[in-house]
């Protein structure tokens, strides 16, 4: 199933429920916190339960159970609907160690036909770490405290009309600091999104950000996009940054390196375009553009 635009505002997610009808044998695992620096996503005992996530639509819940850092290492592709972050004093991190025949393994975020999930509760004060590589079509961000709550070093690939959303109750922190290749659009509705490095959006993407959301980009650099829409407004060519993005960029400079048509209020698509479409908008009004994955 593809990401579609809907002109209905999402429904808040409430931490812990999925907002997704999942597979029918998806299970939530809850990381054991056994004890080491290093351990195996599928080693035995590592989680609660029996076995370990991997299929469509299951949820993994990294709690407050360790004592230390801890890498969580994948030595195969894991396809996962949903990670919860639960800590408070130490950081996960998510990575890939060896290889297998199609490359590095992989996390697959599949959570049967919407939105994949990564998501933190109010009591997580740490900042986690997803260095795997990550391969998806939607992906939402929600987190519950105004902190960083994830930095995405791996490469994201895949994507159809969103490739990332931070909704409006979002409060949390994502970075986006890998070199990235996906498809679809990133939009910003609430919360912050970090970008680090110069390549976190490709830049034949377009970035929407909009309601309470704010972007940042750090290191130095100027983040190219082929779209910049702020608060429902598609900007002209140009470089924006705190002084002239009515707020929404808080840090840094973003390049938008083409021209959208202007929003409608009166229910028109929008297209933006390089060599081919890659994203139709259909809107309401300026403001109140939604998206849900189904």
């Amino acid at each position: 199933m593809v990401c579609q635009w809907n002109t209905v505002k999402l429904v808040p997610a409430v931490l812990g429920v999925l907002v997704i009808a999942a597979g029918a044998n998806a299970a939530t695992y809850h990381w054991a916190g056994n004890v080491g620096a290093t351990l195996n996503w599928a080693g035995d005992g590592n989680w609660v339960e029996q076995g370990f996530p991997n299929a469509v639509g299951d949820v993994a819940i990294f709690g407050d159970v360790i004592s230390q850092d801890t890498a969580v290492v994948l030595t195969q592709d894991i396809t996962i609907g949903e990670i919860q972050f639960e800590e408070s004093s130490n950081a996960y991190t998510i990575e890939s160690s060896g290889a297998i025949a199609a490359g590095t393994p992989r996390l697959i975020f599949d959570n049967g036909g919407t939105d994949a999930i990564i998501s933190g509760g109010a009591a997580n004060t740490v900042t986690h770490f997803i260095n795997s590589p990550i391969l998806h079509s939607c992906m939402k961000g929600v987190g519950d405290a105004a902190t960083k709550l994830v930095t995405i070093n791996g490469e994201i690939t895949g994507g159809e009309v969103a490739t990332l959303i931070l909704p409006p109750e979002n409060l949390s922190t994502f970075e986006l600091a890998g070199a990235n290749t996906f498809n679809g659009d990133v939009f910003v509705q609430g919360g912050s999104l970090e970008l680090t490095g110069g390549s976190a959006i490709p830049d034949e993407r377009s970035l929407h950000i909009e309601d309470s959301g704010t972007v940042s980009v750090t290191g130095g650099g100027t983040e190219d996009v082929h779209c910049l829409l702020l608060g429902g407004k598609a900007m002209p060519p140009g470089t924006y940054d705190a002084g002239n993005s009515d707020g929404f960029i808080t840090a840094g400079s973003i390049h938008s390196l083409s021209v959208c048509p202007a929003v409608s209020e009166w229910g028109l698509a929008v297209f933006c375009l390089a060599m081919m479409t890659i994203g139709t908008v259909l809107l309401r009004e300026r403001r109140t553009a939604s998206l849900r994955c189904g």
